[in-house]
């Protein structure tokens, strides 16, 4: 073993408390009496060093009201002032759903009974719950253990920790309601692989387990069964340190198994999705022979038809944003959406009237300026008031999930420094070296020094401080190499991106 390997294994053990605290507990647990359901919609538990919220809005699969955004930012802000507070757990215990999204059927009933600032009111508070996550310096998991769509993904994805099992299912399906994949979709979708955020935005078609965990929007892989294990496990760790918390998720991890129809769609997907407008998209796939073309063009084509033109604009624009000013955009386009008839007959047709219809969408015939113009701050509009004035670039805590397609073509191509001089003549020689360099050095570093800022800027507008002040030093030490399933993602991208020719060796061809 290691030097480096010993220390991450020495710190972990150090962290965790004695497993009787935890067998205590269980006991006395199976002893209480019963107790009926809570009533309450975000239960909040105190668990050792854990704090944990747990979704319990089973009826409507946990989707997202403001009663339960108003539970939890300021319980959120509490526990990260907290010195007792090691970690921040959010799950559910729903059988099927995480968070199946917003409740935009209340949304609706509002903008129908005339009252569209009390809808706009959830989309701001929505909002500020979403940047306060993606900027919190508190280690925050994620435990995504069924459907997470819409609002659900505005609460986990923008998390550092974002654990799927097999249960996990992920979609951003407001498209089909005449909307636009909102909660921070603007910042993330751009910055997944190739064009694969801008078909999730538009097509709004889901991703299973292991396909969310190499797609980088979940971090890691664990089993559902795991998940109570996993969360006591959290629990118990006396130290707020993303890099234990990391090696104590790997504990419980396991190589995610994508599916070949994603592995097999990706070059499908960059070649028809990289245009700049939905006319082109679509004449692409008109052009390709593919069953998967044939299914993904009659899926936009039931879609709105002002949605689309947006959200392709939306995620262009969002690869030159920083976080902050992404809900801000989002902000400026729902209060614009919403009052156009499209979101209501979506709604409406979808949810409301059963069984679902396909909803009669009245954009169709909107010019491209006047849908551009929906792009533009209403009058007298005032911009979000977020929470803390913190925003960046890219996520600092990007290295915690598996190694994106440009990590493996900057190794490949010689172009990472910590490769050296060194050039790779077969695919197994650079999984290997991811096998042992993941995450890159520079990248943690740049990691560190953003989750510093962070926590620099840790305080509200409400004035609530975060006691994190000590610097993060240790990190790069704590996160080692031999991340759970890292070889077999690095050799799927290396099948579908390279070549090995003569004299050459490992050639980038993507």
């Amino acid at each position: 073993m290691t030097t480096r390997s010993t220390m991450r294994v020495l710190n972990l053990a150090r962290s965790l408390r004695a497993p009787s605290a935890r067998m205590f507990s269980t006991t006395a647990a199976a002893q209480a009496p019963q107790q009926k359901p809570s009533t309450l919609e975000v239960l909040q538990r105190k668990s050792l060093g854990g704090r944990i919220f747990t979704l319990n809005r089973p009826a409507s699969f946990n989707a997202l009201n403001v009663e339960m955004i108003r539970t939890m930012t300021p319980q959120l802000m509490a526990w990260e002032a907290s010195d007792m507070c090691n970690v921040i757990i959010l799950k559910s215990d729903h059988p099927k759903a995480f968070c199946a999204g917003g409740d935009v059927k209340t949304l609706v009933d509002k903008i129908k009974d005339g009252k569209p600032a009390e809808a706009a009111i959830f989309m701001k508070e929505e909002y500020q719950l979403n940047h306060y996550i993606a900027t919190t310096p508190k280690p925050f998991v994620a435990l995504i253990d069924g459907i997470t769509m819409g609002g659900g993904v505005g609460i986990s994805v923008h998390a550092p920790f974002r654990v799927a099992t097999e249960k996990t299912i992920f979609a951003m399906p407001e498209t089909a309601i005449g909307l636009f994949p909102d909660v921070g979709g603007t910042f993330f979708l751009p910055r997944l692989d190739g064009e694969l955020g801008t078909y999730l935005a538009l097509t709004g078609d889901r991703l299973l387990g292991s396909d969310v965990v190499t797609a980088r929007i979940g971090t890691h892989y664990v089993p559902s069964e795991r998940i109570p294990a996993l969360t006591d496990r959290l629990c118990e760790l006396e130290v707020s340190d993303w890099g234990v918390v990391n090696a104590a998720i790997e504990e419980f991890a396991e190589a995610p198994q994508p599916s070949a129809a994603l592995q097999a769609n990706r070059p499908i997907i960059d070649a028809c999705f990289k245009y700049d407008t939905i006319e082109e998209i679509i004449a692409a796939l008109e052009a390709h022979e593919s069953e998967f073309a044939k299914k993904t063009l009659a899926t936009l084509q039931a879609m709105s038809p002002l949605s689309l033109h947006l959200t392709l604009r939306q995620v262009r624009k969002g690869k030159t944003l920083d976080i902050a000013s992404a809900f801000q955009f989002e902000w400026t386009l729902v209060n614009n959406i919403m009052n156009h008839p499209d979101f209501v007959e979506g709604v409406t047709a979808k949810l409301f009237t059963k069984p679902p219809t396909q909803p009669q969408w009245k954009s169709g015939n909107l010019s491209t300026a006047e849908m551009d113009a929906l792009l533009l701050p209403p009058p007298e509009h005032a911009p979000v008031p977020l929470l803390r004035a913190t925003s960046y670039d890219q996520y600092p805590h990007r290295f915690l999930a598996m190694p994106a397609e440009e990590d493996v073509r900057r190794v490949v191509r010689g172009e990472e420094s910590s490769v050296g001089d060194f050039a790779f003549e077969s695919r197994e020689a650079v999984e290997q070296w991811f096998a042992e360099h993941w995450p890159l050095r520079s990248l943690v570093s740049e990691g560190i020094q953003e989750l510093n800022a962070m926590r620099r800027n840790a305080t509200t507008v409400a004035g609530v401080s975060s006691s994190l002040t000590a610097p993060i030093t240790n990190l790069e030490m704590q996160v080692g190499a031999g991340k759970i399933g890292v070889r077999e993602h690095v050799r799927a991208i290396l099948d579908r991106c390279t070549e090995v020719q003569d004299k050459v060796g490992l050639k980038w061809t993507a």
